[in-house]
């Protein structure tokens, strides 16, 4: 009891109904005043008394004391509303349980001792999309920095902190329910296609909806570190057709991609989103975008989310989940240009590096196949005539970068961003070894053909004013290193070594003759020949030259096992055999296979078409 006098109840407490006495009434608001609380509670339900009534209305003293009282309950009931900013928000009070009476905390789902759920709504409501669309063209978004705030990831003049990290977010959306509410009003507003096309192409508005795809991929981590939050949008993902907070703006994006690819402005977010997404994502946004790349290519705004997708394509073509896929798409994307091979669409992309980068992710990612075969020996064939290009040395030095999937590109891994992760897969069938070493010796021979194309040309190149030129020859000797091509080594260095009293000279060619030296590739007596021949014209300057050379074999001094069981048929003297109407050799059979076979293999055949 609260009322411990004889004293009859005259006082009803609204909304709740209980009864107490004037004294309880006075007693409760005195105490008041020293609690946080915005006005006081019913001391039998702990609701908020939102009103006074006087059971009897006779009384004129009691009802000149109540009305005080309703004055100052309906400040409070004012105080109590959520703040503008914040409307939509449930109000922070505690909750009673309809099934067991029990008094819950507001941050609470459920009761604490019946489990049954709040019958309050936890979700934000839904802000009216045009108000949302008008935050995100502001400046710096200032209406939406509490969005950003609640979620870990706090943002000022249109920046996020750079401190801000995936376990900041954890904290966040642990440490207060309901955080990630407001921000995903902002997204689910921009899940609709037009609605997103319509903000990324403001100058603003642009902004504003890269910082929403930088939130919403945290929040896809936060929920990867903690798979304890994904309960926190499942009433998003019923909306939104399964997708998660990040994958709604990831869809929205493809209706209008190409439209957006080409925006001055829009081409960024496409940019951002590619870098954020899944493999499966990526796959679905490199689709929408096939019919269009040859065209992307040539855009100066396009070009750049060309080379971020067939990049990104190209580093799932190296796993195994993803893999038949990707490889199917950067196949089509070789039909698709060489198609075009004979127009000036593709004159345009083989002059133009940017675009020479997508064309060599592609080969790349769809190796063995045919048309990626096709594809790479048009475009080795065109090098002599893309050395006349005031981009062409550049052009030729992506062209010795191609690889096969499975290795690691340099312009990847030295250019591109870090690469979406890719899932652990299981281990690959035989049939998939097979196709592997096809694509590594069909990558390997488009580079061979690419050096033959260049042969009797390399010392020009060593020693053009142009530093370039020395770092495509250096380009190919490493190349030629890591291929293990002895014989294409040996050509290159005894070409430049014709003109050593120039190489000597030249601080870049010079660099580039230390480097092929010095590769673990060549055997002792290979390097002592060639500095040999190289002392026989320099005099004394082989002296340091040899130092450098021994010094850095000595600390690594290990032959590398071999890589192929036979050098490529594309070698050196090839150029000068096929001039005398010389045909191919078959190579020799792999080790442990079968040493009679009545046609060409499909390895023999594709070296053919390429040396062609």
């Amino acid at each position: 009891m609260i009322c411990r006098d004889e004293v009859p109840a005259s006082v009803s407490l609204k909304p709740c109904g209980h009864l107490i006495c004037i004294a309880c009434v006075e007693n409760l608001r005195a105490k008041n005043i020293f609690k946080a609380d915005k006005g006081v509670k019913c001391p039998f339900c702990r609701q908020f008394v939102g009103k006074y009534e006087v059971l009897d209305s006779n009384d004129s003293a009691l009802v000149a004391i109540l009305d005080k009282a309703n004055k100052a309950a309906a400040v409070a009931q004012i105080a109590r509303e959520p703040a503008p900013e914040e409307s939509g928000g449930p109000a922070r009070e505690s909750w009673l349980c309809p099934s067991c009476n029990n008094i819950n905390l507001w941050w609470r789902c459920e009761c604490t001792r019946c489990k049954t759920s709040s019958t309050r709504s936890r979700a934000q409501p839904k802000v009216a999309a045009a108000d949302v669309v008008a935050k995100l063209k502001e400046k710096y978004h200032p209406e939406l920095n509490k969005a950003f705030a609640d979620c870990g990831t706090p943002s000022g003049n249109g920046k996020m902190v750079a401190e801000s990290k995936v376990e900041h977010v954890v904290l966040a959306l642990k440490r207060q329910q309901g955080a990630a509410n407001m921000m995903m009003n902002v997204i689910s507003v921009l899940s609709d296609a037009n609605t997103f096309r319509d903000v990324t192409m403001d100058g603003y508005g642009n902004y504003s909806v890269q910082d929403v795809v930088e939130v919403a991929a945290r929040l896809r981590g936060a929920v990867q570190q903690a798979p304890q939050l994904a309960s926190l949008f499942t009433a998003f993902k019923a909306e939104h057709r399964g997708l998660d907070p990040y994958g709604a703006l990831h869809y929205a994006v493809l209706p209008h991609i190409t439209q957006l690819a080409t925006h001055p402005q829009g081409n960024y977010v496409v940019q951002r989103i590619a870098d954020q997404a899944s493999s499966s994502e990526l796959l679905d946004m490199c689709q929408a975008l096939l019919p269009d790349m040859a065209a992307l290519m040539t855009d100066p705004k396009g070009v750049f989310v060309a080379v971020k997708c067939m990049g990104h394509l190209s580093a799932i073509a190296e796993g195994t989940l993803h893999r038949a896929a990707a490889m199917q798409t950067a196949q089509q994307l070789c039909t698709d240009l060489l198609a075009s091979s004979n127009t000036k669409l593709f004159t345009h992309i083989t002059h133009f590096s940017l675009a020479t980068r997508v064309v060599v992710e592609t080969i790349s990612a769809a190796l063995p196949s045919y048309p990626a075969l096709q594809l790479g020996s048009k475009l080795v064939s065109k090098v002599c005539s893309l050395m006349a290009h005031k981009e062409g040395l550049n052009v030729v030095k992506m062209l010795f970068a191609t690889h096969a999937p499975g290795l690691r590109s340099p312009i990847r891994s030295g250019v591109l961003p870090t690469s979406p992760p890719i899932q652990d897969a299981p281990e690959e069938e035989e049939p998939q070894g097979e196709a592997d070493h096809m694509a590594l010796e069909a990558a390997r021979d488009l580079v061979c053909v690419a050096a033959m194309q260049l042969q009797d040309r390399f010392c020009e190149l060593a020693l053009s004013p142009d530093e370039r030129g020395a770092a495509v020859v250096g380009e190919v000797l490493k190349r030629m290193a890591e291929e293990q091509e002895i014989a294409w080594l040996d050509a290159i260095l005894q070409e430049l070594t014709a003109q050593a009293e120039l190489i000597v000279e030249h601080p870049a060619a010079l660099r580039v003759v230390t480097d092929a030296l010095s590769t673990p590739v060549l055997d002792d007596d290979s390097v002592n020949t060639h500095l040999l021949q190289l002392g026989q014209i320099i005099g004394d300057k082989i002296h340091e030259l040899a130092n450098t050379v021994y010094e850095r074999r000595f600390s690594n001094p290990h032959m590398p096992p071999p890589k192929y069981h036979c050098p490529s048929v594309i070698q050196p003297d090839l150029k000068y055999m096929l001039a005398r109407g010389h045909g191919l050799h078959a190579p020799p059979p792999p080790p442990g296979s079968e040493t009679t076979t009545s046609t060409p293999s499909h390895q023999q055949q594709q070296q053919q078409h390429a040396a062609a």
